[in-house]
């Protein structure tokens, strides 16, 4: 991302995703997103707009709260920003969720709105308020309900420290579990209900619930009983598997989740908004985010139609589901990068072999300490170790360069958008053993679930380059379907978890 007068340009990933401590990542993706409630019967996002048009005909405005928690790298669960500056949870102004160009205020101020008020706080948890407003013609559902001539809009944005993130989360809850409104006055003449009070009522910025080891804690804080219908929104990653159990009740109506590890952008805000000022139905308020978030991000709408989710679905298991240990960076001696990463956004699984024998009698953490530090030597030149994940023979599993980040290659193929997995050994000398292919099956199945990666993109690092890397017996494997066919079985009967595992001592 580069600075330019102020803002910045450019995609961003799921760069403040992957966590250094211990969580699990579900692999779920919702491929076909519900528009209908499996789960109240009689539900309809018809209610809504019953309520918002009732209020729009007595010219009240439409109210949009959204409740971001400023990106730190200090205080949160994410992996360090390539600029530190950006993830200071103090400083608004040059945030990466505040005033990057996905950032609420920053892409807000690109767009035709009128900021209204703006008030930086010193000392409260809410570091930034703002306040924006425009005007809309109604349609669809809402002109249908009467609504006539153009209605005002006003965004609530409230800009919470880095280091009060829990808090930002407590209230974002309460707010969509609660009728109790807050007031806020803009100008002394005009003053609008916000937080419970507001019809939309979204969330932007690191997925808490990640960090927590005790959930109930936070679900304690949607017992409040609310009769008022809402849209409401989570833009986290995964935030589909993690908030949903505490958001989803018969009066909230889910406009986006995000199933994947994706940058909760404004982007998708303001398709949100637009789409509800036009009166679309749940599918249409669907498609206008995903074509909103597409156009920010530069992807295609139809990865990021699958990148999001909405309405109701059963808050069951989604059947059996198993998990991936993996050892991290810490716990193996890992160095830090040498220089900042690259980033991209994973589309296919490429596997390799280190080349050099490795029998499960010998010890991982040296010899992957002596990997990295081959591959940031000046000789080689990379700025960490090479790969996303290392398999042992004894099946162990370890963390390698964050998987937003591109990884390395000595050959001449590009390895942007691959996930790239090495199993230590020499596989044309050794056979790959038992535990390690297991266990490269369940990292494979999670891979293709957590990036909604298609099976076939599963291929040995010769497919793309001249060589003989992952070794002709490991290959043997990709060659003949094997390996491809257990992850297709794995992935179509239980979902899969990734464990990140820190201990003192490896």
């Amino acid at each position: 991302m580069g600075l330019a007068h102020g803002r910045w340009r450019g995609p961003v990933f799921a760069l403040v995703c992957w966590l250094v401590g211990s969580f699990a990542l579900s692999g779920t993706a919702q491929r076909n997103p519900v528009s209908s409630s499996p789960v109240y019967p009689g539900k309809s996002i018809g209610d809504f707009y019953d309520r918002l048009a009732g209020d729009l005909k007595q010219g009240k405005p439409l109210v949009v709260t959204v409740y971001v928690a400023l990106c730190d790298n200090a205080s949160q669960g994410i992996v360090r920003t390539k600029n530190p500056r950006i993830c200071q949870g103090d400083h608004p102004e040059r945030n990466l969720y505040w005033a990057s160009s996905g950032g609420l205020m920053g892409h807000l101020r690109t767009q035709p709105w009128k900021r209204v008020l703006y008030r930086p706080s010193a000392t409260d948890k809410i570091a930034i308020t703002g306040v924006w407003t425009r005007r809309f013609r109604p349609g669809g559902a809402l002109a249908k309900r009467g609504v006539s001539g153009r209605f005002p809009v006003y965004v609530v944005g409230l800009g919470y420290r880095g280091t009060e993130i829990h808090g930002a989360m407590v209230d974002y809850l309460k707010a969509v579990s609660g009728d109790r409104p807050e007031i806020i006055d803009i100008d002394g003449q005009t003053t609008i209900q916000f937080g419970g009070g507001a019809h939309i009522v979204g969330y932007v910025g690191h997925d808490y619930f990640m960090d927590v080891r005790d959930e109930a804690s936070l679900l304690s804080h949607t017992r409040g009983q609310t009769t008022l219908h809402k849209g409401v929104f989570g833009l986290a990653c995964h935030s589909d598997n993690y908030f949903r159990p505490a958001i989803q009740r018969r009066t909230n109506h889910i406009l986006a989740l995000n199933t994947q590890l994706t940058f909760p952008s404004a982007f998708t805000v303001l398709g949100i908004i637009r789409a509800v000022a036009a009166g679309k139905d749940h599918r249409g308020i669907h498609r206008e985010a995903a074509r909103a978030f597409a156009k920010g991000q530069r992807q295609t709408v139809r990865t990021m139609l699958r990148a999001l989710s909405y309405g109701d679905k059963p808050l069951t298991e989604d059947g059996p589901h198993d998990q991936v240990e993996v050892v991290c960076r810490q716990q193996w001696g890992a160095k830090p990068m040498t220089r900042s990463y690259r980033d991209h956004h994973i589309h296919r699984i490429t596997l390799h072999h280190q080349g050099v024998r490795h029998t499960s009698a010998q010890n991982t953490a040296e010899r992957l300490k002596k990997m990295q530090q081959y591959h940031q030597s000046e000789t080689v030149g990379f700025n960490d170790i090479a790969y996303h994940f290392i398999i042992d023979p004894n099946g162990g599993v370890y963390e390698g360069r964050p998987f937003n980040a591109v990884g390395e290659t000595q050959t001449d193929y590009d390895p942007t958008g691959h996930l790239l997995i090495c199993l230590l050994g020499d596989f044309d000398e050794q056979t790959p053993t038992k535990p390690a292919i297991e266990a490269l099956t369940k990292l494979s199945t999670w891979a293709v679930q957590a990036f909604d990666t298609d099976v076939e993109t599963i291929q040995g690092h010769r497919d793309h380059t001249e060589g003989t890397c992952p070794g002709s017996n490991l290959y043997r494997l990709i060659q003949e379907g094997t390996l491809k066919a257990r992850v297709r079985e794995l992935a179509s009967s239980q979902r899969m978890e990734l464990h990140i595992r820190c201990e003192p001592e490896i």
